[in-house]
């Protein structure tokens, strides 16, 4: 099966932990498949790149608006069969800059609906992450170890994700989870595209 390079977003830029982590996390997104000649990785912290809203102070101003505003200009993104990779790097608090982070940036780019979506744990920056994703969500396996490259769906949403760490080893193995839980996400949305048009298929032929 063909499995081309998938353009590659970090919307809170880099791991910020040290330069060893955020080597390992290239190096697990290409083993994802990451097109490294599309990856944007760049930091979304340096307010001079961006116009600030008025009256909105730089430290106020969170990097998620400025990666969107980046991402809005990318004619690529339009492309509703986009393959692609969207890497979450920061992960506490998990609801807003996880599990909220996602809606807003699927409302503004309806192309990354598909995308095959990563979470990566810095535990340097959050030890306590595999307990609040219990908390707020289920792995699959359940009992998995986080190095070993399991799943992991939030209870609000049903969003799927998979859990990279700087533990994690397996390349082939990385790259099996992550094909498998793209083609699962791509056929869970055609199915509900495709039961939406029956429905309205149904309405309409109902009406008198």
């Amino acid at each position: 099966m063909d499995n081309p390079t998938k353009l590659t977003l970090l919307p809170y830029g880099p791991p910020p932990s040290t330069p060893e982590s955020q080597e390992k996390c290239r190096e697990l997104l290409i083993y994802c498949d990451a097109d490294t000649g599309r990856f944007h990785d760049r930091s979304w912290k340096n307010p001079a790149r961006f116009s600030l809203p008025p009256g909105v102070k730089s430290r106020e101003y969170d990097p998620l608006e400025r990666f969107l505003e980046h991402a809005l200009r990318l004619v690529v993104l339009k492309d509703p069969n986009l393959s692609a990779i969207v890497a979450l790097t920061h992960t506490c608090p998990l609801n807003r800059v996880v599990i909220q982070a996602r809606q807003r940036i699927v409302a503004a780019l309806p192309s990354l609906a598909k995308a095959l979506w990563v979470i990566y744990v810095d535990f340097q920056l959050d030890p306590n992450f595999e307990e609040s994703a219990r908390k707020l969500g289920n792995f699959d396996p359940p009992d998995l170890d986080l190095k070993q490259v399991p799943y992991w769906k939030d209870r609000t949403f049903n969003q799927s994700y998979l859990v990279l760490t700087p533990f994690t080893k397996d390349g082939a193995y990385i790259r099996l989870r992550a094909r498998m839980l793209a083609a699962r996400t791509v056929a869970a949305l055609d199915r509900e595209a495709s039961s939406t048009t029956l429905r309205a298929v149904k309405d309409r032929n109902s009406r008198p």
